[in-house]
């Protein structure tokens, strides 16, 4: 699940979940050569953590060794395979499994996901036609100006066939199934295991497949409890997933990622404080400096996620609610269940987020102070076992959010405008050279710029660069003359340590300025097109050195070929091309040298060109952005729902309130999706935008929509391949269907816009725009494409078929699991039927059904037996010992793999469980709240007070800082508004304090949130007279008439108390003190002794009279019918509630209503107490 942000915020927020991750490197034979000794992951694991099952999420690794965005990129899809393998043997090298190793690809996806996919795919196949126009309109400008244009460049490598059912996934199956048995014949560690692989034709995401496992797993009798689990992947929803499992022992791994130059301090200071630095630097140095240029021992380190670690935190930072004063089960694992079903409202991969709420304006820490502080009047969790939803109690949670609408959109546009100002000062100050004066913007940051020794470095390395080639010594005389980043790594430690003062930068830049002025004169030895291709940044680099050498922009004008850390390097291959001798054969070797490097700067610059002109256009996007909705400013609600845009799509797919209810059940279904599977394979929610929260009120009225989903049947691959691709990419569906995505005449020409419709949406950068594209229609779909099946291959129907497992079971043929299930592939026909791994599955604690395989999977264990390598496998050029030669003898047994059933997913941690010890300390206890906006304003530290509950205030959850701000700027009197909202403006029903739902009541006054509390009544007016029911057991029947005087007797008491109250309270008697003292817990009357208890059972006494009083032959005060006959004739000093009273109190709550909509700001009095108030007071009048 793609979550902005989530995972800098949570590793900001809990900063030791993240671990480094120690690896030992490949060494090569004597050190030097290419040949690999064989790497032994039997050792114990230098990181400390003995794992038992590692799993990897297959697509988390296809793309960067398919396409990497750095380094040389494969020659064709077979070297493409073949990364893939090498990138498997790297992360089980790093982690060292000791029972399982699981491998899943993304198989087919449910229609919720299919929507992103569409998006992100169409979207990218436009942007890569407009990239290809601009570069011929670059090209032919270059070649009309006589420029050396190089030869067009082939046509990139479509990403797209990364998608089940193309050819390419086909294909990488096989490959990784003969990688399988070439690991287990032979490597030891691999002969230990259990591999588990999903390929591309089992339906379900890769990381829910796992999940999958992992929850049957755990459900079944004899299960490990203390299983070791980590995850490989890269999306930030495994978190979430892991959370979800309820593992005692879980981890997550990735590949290193730093957030600018505060995150790369942070990790450089851990690494030096944990002994992580020094402990790898002994390893590299191990093997020697030429098996570290090997491509196994150059990725990019590895951080390891603590999920235990993670439950630390939030058990410390949910302590005040870990015991709520609730009836039912108390549970930390329920608590987690809930904080999972929070993190989905910030972003996920099947709804739009709600607009108010973004990680980086602290959406998170709000709604975890919010949830604190409601938790004990909600009357349970948010969630049940198994993902279901609570929707009475969310509703709370939106109400609250809804609350802050108007001040998150306001907040939002200023940090937008401070940023927009940041960048624009940091744009002229470097097109002035960083001479622009601080203050010369308006509300300008003041930079931090490194002012010298830049310079002084990069004339440095051209010394030693040169040195280097000619063998001599120099002052670095320990540095290596080698290439490759190893030799750059080096050079800029030295160069690092190596102090430098303030008068060698100036004698270095005017050096360097001395040098550019004269490679003029070098060139000369060139040839001819040498001098006519010179690339921008040189020339650039001569002009401005000639002004000013000594501003810094001079060195940042040199383009460097690589970057380390912020400091420029130049390579020792472009040193090379100015270093000419007199020597004719090394003049003739520099002329073919220069030929080949003009058309790199050739190259080069038409890349620079187009990066400059799509820089222009983002510019003139940012320029001429239109924001027509101004959530800012009031009035945003109605102009969020009639923008054309918005309008369009809820009127065209059902209105507001299916897009209400719509979002609920997405709600829902993402829950269930995490904790059982899939709810159905066709629901999606059918909308571009996400309602505002205020709208999401009374929610559960949407509870029977959300209770039974249609499991349905998912779609084939093929079928996902003409849902998802755009016409771009039709070369990866059968051929015979290819017409549906591009004739005229096509039934579903309209699925494959060729310009993908947008909605700017108030946002500059065209990645945060709304792609508008049209929902598939799955019955005109399949109609359209079934009727050219017929005329398919076999490799295409074969790339359309579905798994019927749920995956391969690899073992060695020693294995103790595969000695105990020989006998199922002795069978001599294929068969269908399942043996159940029961008492043998307990032992080796891995449960479920083995069947025999199909044929292709089939292979004899003889000593003469092989496996042949896949059929492509030649065009590999590189060297690989994987796909060298056929596996010689066979030595694995594979088994069709069927998960075992399980009852239901329980919250719990299992039984016999021990978790890890705890190693938070008090300062790491201490709560934080990252910023993740450059300084902007958060809503981080807000939702988590009770007293912003004040007469006047509403319930917005906000310090009296923000909303002193927000009276200064006009704001204040729209506090208790969500935009001025008309659309969904249903207040929502009490839901925090209904009588039974729980036996402790909350210790602060539980109010319904949306109204102030009432202020204490004067100190000289007495309390309401006891109720007469407490006399009705012990009255007869013939004493109604007696019974009656009582009655209207005491209803003129409660009414003078209530308009009283009501006056206080309206005309604001009380002071601020008073108020505070009226909040507090237990409070006391002025001078009286009845407490708050008490007064709120005389309450709930007061709202219930009339509806549920005693039979008449009980009490004297029953409502029979004489006695009903009797009130309607006294109906002017009676104030009970009758049936005409409950009309013209109907009445009165409509012209209420009708005054609301007009004013606003008035206070919504809606429930029984405020209805009753209003009464005696008119009633008083007219008396």
């Amino acid at each position: 699940m793609g979550v902005p942000a989530f995972y800098r915020w949570l590793s900001e927020k809990y900063p030791k979940i993240i671990q480094d991750v120690l690896e030992e490197r490949v060494q090569l034979v004597n050190g030097q050569g290419s040949i690999r000794v064989p790497f032994d992951a039997t050792r114990p694991n230098p990181s400390g953590l003995e794992v038992d099952n590692l799993y990897i999420d297959m697509n988390g690794i296809i793309h960067p060794c398919s396409h990497p965005e750095h380094g040389p990129q494969p020659k064709n899809e077979q070297e493409m395979y073949d990364n893939v393998c090498q990138y498997v043997d790297r992360l089980v090298r790093a982690v060292r499994p000791r029972k399982l190793l699981h491998l899943a690809i993304d198989g087919v996806a449910p229609r919720a996901k299919m929507n992103q996919q569409r998006s992100r795919r169409f979207r990218a196949a436009q942007e890569a036609r407009e990239r290809a126009g601009t570069e011929v309109e670059v090209r032919k400008a270059l070649e009309d100006q006589g420029m050396a244009i190089p030869p067009p460049s082939e046509k990139p490598w479509d990403s797209n066939v990364i998608t089940p059912g193309t050819k390419f996934m086909i294909d990488l199956s096989e490959y990784i199934r003969f990688y399988i048995r070439k690991r287990i014949a032979t490597d030891k560690a691999w002969k230990q295991i259990k591999i588990i692989f999903s390929d591309a034709s089992i339906p379900g995401e890769g990381e829910h497949k796992i999940m999958a496992h992992i929850r049957q797993q755990r459900g079944q009798p004899g299960y490990n409890p203390n299983l070791v689990h980590v995850l490989h992947g890269l999306d930030a929803d495994l978190i979430m997933l892991a959370l979800a499992t309820h593992e005692a022992h879980f981890y997550i791994l990735r590949e290193e990622v730093l957030f600018g130059r505060h995150s790369m301090e942070a990790t450089e200071r851990r690494r030096e404080e944990s002994g992580f630095a020094l402990q790898q630097k002994l390893f590299d140095e191990a093997v020697g400096a030429e098996a570290m240029e090997l491509p196994e021992n150059s990725n990019k380190p590895l951080q390891r996620l603590s999920v235990p670690i993670l439950r630390e935190y939030l058990a410390n930072e949910f302590a005040s609610v870990m015991n709520p004063p609730f009836a039912g089960e108390k549970s930390f694992e329920r608590l987690v269940d809930d904080i999972v079903f929070l993190c989905f409202f910030v972003g996920n991969d099947f709804l739009p987020h709600l607009p108010s709420l973004d990680i980086r304006d602290g959406a998170l820490d709000y709604l975890f102070n919010v949830y604190r502080r409601l938790l004990p009047g909600l009357g349970g969790y948010l969630t049940d076992h198994g993902g279901k939803v609570n929707l009475d109690r969310v509703d709370v949670i939106l109400a609250e959010v809804g609350a802050i609408e108007d001040y998150v959109f306001e907040m939002k546009h200023k940090n937008e405008e401070n940023e927009k100002s940041r960048r624009n000062y940091m744009k002229q100050q470097k097109m002035t050279g960083n001479k622009l004066p601080a203050g010369g913007i308006e509300n300008a940051p003041q930079p931090v710029f490194q002012k010298s020794g830049r310079a002084g470095r990069i004339m440095a390395e051209k010394e030693v660069a040169a040195v280097a080639r000619v063998g001599m010594a120099s002052s670095y005389g320990d540095i290596k003359p080698q290439r490759g980043h190893s030799a750059k790594e080096e050079l800029r430690q030295k160069l690092k340590s190596k102090p430098t003062s303030a008068e060698d930068n100036a004698k270095a830049a005017n050096a360097l300025k001395q040098q550019l002025l004269s490679d003029g004169s070098k060139e000369e030895v060139a040839d001819e097109k040498m001098k006519e291709v010179v690339t921008p940044s040189k020339r650039k680099a001569t002009e401005i050195s000639a002004d000013d050498v000594e501003c810094l922009a001079t060195v940042d004008a040199v383009e460097p070929s690589c970057e380390l850390n912020g400091d420029a390097v130049i390579d020792s291959d472009e040193a090379e091309l100015v270093d000419v001798d007199d020597d004719d054969e090394d003049v003739t070797n520099v002329e073919s040298e220069d030929d080949e490097a003009a058309m790199d700067e050739a190259k080069k610059n038409i890349k620079e060109k187009i990066k400059a002109i799509e820089s222009a256009k983002l510019d003139d996007y940012a320029k001429n952005v239109k924001d027509n909705v101004r959530l800012h400013e009031p009035g945003w609600k109605d102009r969020y729902y009639t923008d054309k845009c918005k309008a369009d799509d809820v009127k065209n797919h059902g209105g507001r309130e299916h897009l209400f209810r719509s979002y609920v059940v997405g709600l829902c279904w993402v829950m269930k999706y995490y904790y059982q599977g899939c709810p159905s394979w066709k629901w999606y929610f059918p909308f571009h935008y996400a309602p505002f929260a205020s709208d999401l009120r009374n929610i559960e009225r949407f509870t029977k929509y959300c209770e039974n989903f249609e499991l349905s049947e998912p779609f084939t691959p093929v079928e996902q391949l003409l849902a998802v691709l755009p016409e771009d990419s039709s070369h990866a569906v059968p051929k015979e269907a290819r017409w549906l995505m591009s004739d005229e005449e096509s039934p579903i020409i309209d699925f494959y816009p060729k310009d993908v419709p947008c909605d700017p949406n108030g946002k500059a950068m065209p990645w945060l725009w709304v792609v508008l594209l049209p929902f598939i229609d799955e019955e005109r779909l399949l109609s359209a494409l079934h009727p050219t099946m017929k005329n398919w291959t076999s490799k295409e129907l074969l790339c359309n078929s579905r798994g019927l497992d749920d995956g391969y079971v690899f073992l060695h043929k020693d294995h103790p699991l595969s000695k105990a299930t020989q006998h199922i592939l002795g069978a001599d026909e294929y068969t269908k039927n399942k043996f159940l791994l029961a008492d043998v599955g307990k032992v080796s604690c891995f449960f479920g059904y083995f069947r025999k395989p199909l044929s292709h999977e089939i292979y004899s264990l003889d000593d003469d037996s092989s496996v042949p390598l896949p059929a492509s496998s030649s065009k590999i050029t590189r060297s690989t010992d994987v796909f060298s030669g056929p596996i010689e003898p066979n030595e694995a047994v594979c088994f069709a793999f069927t998960e075992p059933d399980i009852k239901g997913h329980m919250s719990e941690i299992l039984r016999g469980a021990v978790l890890p010890p705890s190693i938070l300390t008090d300062e790491d206890r201490r709560i934080r709240r990252p910023r993740l906006n450059r300084g902007g304003d958060t809503i981080a530290n807000l939702g988590g007070s009770n007293k912003s509950h004040k007469s006047g205030y509403g319930s917005m959850n906000i310090n009296s800082y923000e909303r002193e701000l927000a009276m200064k700027s006009g704001r204040g009197g729209q506090m208790n508004q969500a935009g001025t909202r008309t659309w969904g403006s249903m207040e929502p029903t009490p839901k925090r304090y209904n009588s039974g739902s729980y036996s402790i009541a909350p210790q602060v006054p539980t109010m319904q949130r949306w109204q102030p509390p009432p202020p204490p009544p004067p100190s000289n007016f007495p309390p309401p007279p006891p109720h007469p029911s407490q006399q009705w057991p012990q009255q007869q029947p013939h004493q109604f008439g007696q019974g009656y005087q009582q009655q209207q007797q005491y209803n003129v008491n409660a009414g003078v108390f209530n308009q009283q109250a009501m006056t206080a309270m309206t005309g604001n008697v009380l002071n601020h003190s008073q108020q505070q003292q009226w909040g507090s817990n237990n409070m006391t009357y002025p001078n009286q002794s009845i407490s708050f208890p008490q007064q709120q059972q005389s309450y709930i006494r007061q709202q219930n009279y009339g509806r549920n009083q005693p039979n008449a032959h009980q009490s004297g005060f029953a409502f029979n019918q004489q006695g009903q006959r009797f009130q309607q004739q006294q109906a002017q000093t009676n104030f009970a509630f009758n049936r005409q009273g409950m009309q013209q109190q109907q009445q009165r709550q409509q012209q209420q209503q009708q005054q609301q909509a007009q004013t606003g700001g008035r206070a919504n009095l809606t429930n029984l107490r405020a209805q009753l108030m209003s009464t005696l007071q008119k009633q008083r009048k007219n008396d």
